[in-house]
Formats: C-alpha cells, sequence, structure tokens
C-alpha cells in the first residue's frame, strides 16, 4: 500500500493506495502538513532542515504486533513538502 500526503493553497490531501485503488481524503487542516512531515522526516532520519531536496529514507513500526517497514520520499512544492510511504510487511 502507498500513502501520499500532499499540501495544497486550502487543504491537505491524503491519498492511500489499497489494493490498487486511489482513495483520496481533503482535509482542511492544511496547517498541520509542516508538523506532520516534519514528524515522518524525523522518523525516517532524514535532514528536517533541507525542504528543497527530494529526500528518500525508511522506518520501521509495530501495528497490532505485526512489524511494518515503511520507505519514505519527500518532494518540495510550491505549497510545503510532499510525502509519499510505501508500507512494507
Amino acid at each position: 500500500s502507498d500513502i501520499h500526503i500532499e499540501p495544497d493553497d486550502q487543504v491537505l490531501r491524503l491519498r492511500q493506495r489499497i489494493d490498487g485503488v486511489l482513495h483520496e481524503t481533503l482535509l482542511n487542516e492544511v496547517n498541520i502538513a509542516s508538523a506532520l512531515v516534519l514528524r515522518l522526516k524525523l522518523m525516517a532520519h532524514l535532514d528536517i532542515s533541507e525542504k528543497r531536496l527530494p529526500q528518500d529514507g525508511r522506518f520501521n513500526i509495530k501495528v497490532r504486533g505485526q512489524s511494518i517497514d515503511i520507505r519514505m520520499s519527500t518532494l518540495p512544492t510550491q505549497y510545503g513538502e510532499s510525502v509519499v510511504m510505501r508500507l512494507l510487511n
């Protein structure tokens, strides 16, 4: 599965690819985008001061006792950094 986090002018766009189908959710909380990206970059041991260049990293989380590897990429956009995560288990 993939998770896309994309800040836009007025909304925060979240897209999840589940079994090949992309589901989109729009949040009016665009102001949380930078804090969310910052937290994810910390988890993936990326350079939090670098916002103008793409970065790649990975981290691992446990959900209900199952280990999930997450591969993550950031990209600069007009409205802040976007994040794409690939969940591997």
